[in-house]
């Protein structure tokens, strides 16, 4: 495998490790609150399945962030 292959394969994976990895504890605390209530652990699930845990807790967590800024 050459190192391009290599890099275009891992790419999604260091993306979404990232963005989660440059969030605060109170947005971590309620993607992970989301995975345990997933059904599955988060070992078995596929990258997409995460992705999608991920989508929507960065929807809940501005929505919720966006409420408490216009009180």
């Amino acid at each position: 495998m050459n190192i391009r292959t290599l890099c275009d394969t891992l790419q999604p994976l260091f993306d979404l490790s990232n963005e989660v990895m440059g969030t605060n504890s109170h947005y971590q605390q309620l993607l992970a609150e989301r995975i345990q209530n997933a059904g599955k652990p988060l070992e078995q699930m596929t990258l997409a399945e995460v992705r999608q845990l991920v989508d929507a807790a960065t929807a809940d967590y501005q929505a919720a962030t966006n409420t408490r800024e216009k009180q």
